[in-house]
């Protein structure tokens, strides 16, 4: 039998990606979930032919001992990365004959590497709504590596910032700019977004230039939410390789958005028409399918 593990537990209610593609790997090819100590106690001792262990923060798992024990006795463990931060555990790299599916590039020469673009799970096909606040809406957690991109771009603009980040990284957006508009990340975006006039694409600043990545799920639920996205001309990489690269969304200063927001309209409906009717679910599902 196959499993997949993931070190946190899957609620029905959420929104961590790492969950969610663990939840869908076990509902696609069903095979059993273990997400804590008591669905990893009923697998051990069971002949385990492949664990798709799911990237995570292992640091506060309470059952590495039974992921561990699992793994060892299995004939192969599939990493499935979504995350180039977060490394495959010491303890788990000498488990026999492992392999990994991830949604970046193969940057440190594993033996068996495939790309699958996990984040296409995260899109939503949102209704179009006429915006509540005008400007740029981002939301995610002050990263280390992308501290010089927030500045670059937070730093100054002619129109208003919306930041929605957990209470701990309020203080460091409002050390890069005192005016911008915070909300609390403690609801699904789904339900946020769509509130915005525009939000950009940014990633981090990556040092390691072997590393190429596939578009983070911001990417996914912006285009999802029928809200205009301006391309950071940094990502230009990233997006072109997955085929979503265009000119006209890109932008290199807090300015050139100025500029592109008197033009609102028109890119807004060029962009929605744009990526009308792509299953982005359905391609993961086929590829995903096709690598294993």
């Amino acid at each position: 039998m196959d499993i997949v593990i993931n070190p946190t537990k899957c609620s029905e209610t959420s929104i961590t990606a790492s969950n969610k593609i663990a939840k869908w790997i076990s509902s696609l090819i069903r095979i059993p979930l273990v997400d804590d100590k008591k669905t990893a106690f009923q697998h051990i001792g069971r002949k385990i032919n492949r664990v798709y262990l799911v990237n995570g923060v292992f640091a506060f798992c309470d059952f590495r001992d039974q992921i561990k024990t699992l793994c060892d006795g299995a004939k192969e463990v599939v990493w499935i990365g979504n995350d180039y931060a977060l490394k495959i555990p010491t303890y788990l790299k000498n488990a026999k004959n492992i392999k990994r599916i991830a949604q970046y590039s193969n940057y440190d020469n594993m033996s068996c590497h495939k790309i699958v673009d996990f984040n296409k799970l995260l899109h939503f096909d949102g209704r179009a709504k006429e915006y509540k606040k005008s400007g740029l809406f981002y939301y995610g957690a002050f990263r280390e590596n992308r501290i010089n991109v927030f500045k670059h771009w937070f730093s100054k603009s002619d129109f208003d910032l919306h930041v929605s980040t957990s209470t701990k990284n309020m203080g460091d957006f409002y050390k890069i700019n005192n005016s911008i508009k915070f909300y609390q990340a403690n609801q699904d975006i789904r339900n946020v977004i769509n509130s915005f006039q525009s939000s950009i694409y940014l990633e981090d600043s990556i040092k390691n230039k072997k590393i190429t990545l596939t578009p983070a799920n911001r990417f996914y639920e912006v285009i999802g939410s029928k809200v205009l996205l301006f391309f950071d001309i940094n990502t230009k990489q990233t997006l072109a390789n997955a085929g979503y690269w265009d000119d006209d969304f890109s932008v290199a200063n807090a300015s050139e958005i100025n500029e592109k927001l008197k033009d609102y309209d028109s890119l807004r409906t060029k962009q929605i028409k744009l990526f009308k009717n792509m299953d982005f679910k359905k391609e993961l599902e086929r590829d995903f399918l096709s690598v294993i």
